[in-house]
């Protein structure tokens, strides 16, 4: 087997641009939480979110120059998430051409604009049924494929291309069959991220439908996502991508690339306990962590923090809360960075393998914002507060999605 490293980042959340800016701003106790505009636009102003700004947005049109037909917001995004990456793993264009994409994302739903013409289209009368499909043909690049084509296209590879609708482990499964590439030989070099457009207003709407967003007012629209804390109400939903650039460690060490840290261990699995819920009483997460576990051949007390899934919604922190206190010291610590930025679905997993390895590479932690203590019939976990340096050899990663899609990750200092 070969040993997978991790040789560049990248990001793009929020109000942020850059992995490296993003997580001093986390260790900083900055949230990108706020209330959301698109919604306040329709006459709906009780929702928090974390959306990508119209100021980011713009300034990624005026750096790129991305066509009409991939003009979504997801594609930039992404493609400025995955240029940073490969600009930090500084890899040359012939081994780049040669590099797998494994890439995360959900079925994309229109912008409010299109919307309107959704709504138009299927109300006017007056409209022929040729015309009516000219108007959808033009909607096609809502079709998630065409962002992983896209950005296949525009940085020219020739290796395989994987995409992964796995929920909100999309990402962290995308990560884990890149390095499962790499493990086997198969590969050199793999492109591993995700990207969501979580705010858009239909998903805030099926989450709503559902229960798992916040229906709780806070003093503040930071003060809202809560996970694991007693008054948590719900997920704040967000926009984000990133991205990952996994190589084999004897690779990187040839071209002179210092790893930022190695991916030790992961597992998928998939659980089909309820649609929307696991086991309360945490088993089933608690199955798949083990799975990562001995993949990664390190006992539960080798992991030195955890990077927890932290939806803040009720179900999900109660079985993860479960799941960590029956197998992990009460030492351990744990953060969900979901309290600052969100839950960008299909790219929370990957946006905390990033964060992760750089943990690792800076030998500290991130806070949990807005935690003050645990329901009374819950664990009690060792929550990090506030930013600060910790040593840490190995973290465990958690994504656990809606259908029972969960994937852990395991990142280490060391390569195995």
């Amino acid at each position: 087997m070969e040993t997978v490293a991790v040789t560049g980042l990248g990001v793009v959340t929020g109000d942020y641009l850059g992995a490296e800016e993003q997580f001093l701003a986390l260790y900083n106790g900055e949230s990108t939480i706020k209330k959301d505009a698109r919604l306040s636009v329709l006459g709906i102003d009780n929702v928090v979110s974390s959306p990508i700004s119209k100021s980011v947005i713009s300034k990624l049109k005026d750096k790129y120059n991305i066509s009409s037909e991939y003009s979504h917001e997801c594609n930039y995004i992404a493609f400025d998430a995955v240029t940073q990456a490969v600009n930090s793993a500084r890899i040359k264009v012939d081994s780049l051409k040669k590099a797998g994409l494994f890439f995360g994302i959900n079925k994309l739903f229109p912008n409010n604009q299109d919307l309107n013409i959704l709504w138009d289209v299927y109300q006017n009368k007056n409209i022929s049924a040729e015309e009516r499909k000219h108007v959808l043909q033009r909607l096609e690049y809502l079709n998630p494929d065409k962002v992983s084509d896209y950005l296949s296209s525009r940085l020219g590879l020739e290796g395989p291309i994987s995409v992964f609708g796995d929920a909100c482990a999309a990402g962290a499964a995308a990560i884990t069959s890149g390095y499962r590439r790499i493990q086997q030989g198969q590969l050199d070099i793999a492109i591993c991220g995700a990207a969501e457009i979580g705010t858009q207003p239909i998903m805030q709407l099926l989450f709503t439908k559902l229960g798992a967003t916040s229906n709780t007012v806070f003093p503040t629209p930071e003060q809202t996502s809560r996970p694991f804390d007693k008054d948590r109400a719900g997920c704040v939903l967000a926009d984000a991508a990133a991205f990952l650039i996994l190589e084999n460690a004897e690779h990187a060490k040839r071209r002179g690339k210092q790893p930022l840290a190695y991916i030790r261990g992961a597992a998928r699995q998939i659980e089909s306990y309820k649609l929307t819920a696991t086991n309360p009483d945490g088993s089933l997460y608690r199955d798949c962590i083990e799975m990562a576990l001995a993949d990664a051949k390190l006992p539960p007390d080798a992991i030195d923090h955890i990077s927890a899934h932290g939806t803040s919604t009720v179900s999900n922190d109660q079985a993860e809360s479960r799941a960590i206190a029956s197998l992990f010291p009460d030492s351990t610590s744990v953060t969900s960075t979901k309290s600052a930025l969100g839950h960008s679905l299909a790219a929370s997993g990957a946006i905390e393998a990033v964060l992760s390895v750089l943990c690792i590479a800076k030998q500290q932690v991130l806070p949990t914002l807005n935690f003050s203590e645990s329901k009374p019939e819950e664990p009690s976990l060792n929550i990090v507060k506030q930013g600060s340096p910790q040593i840490i050899n190995h973290i465990l990663s958690n994504s656990f999605g809606f259908g029972g899609e969960n994937c852990c990750l395991i990142f280490s200092k060391e390569g195995p």
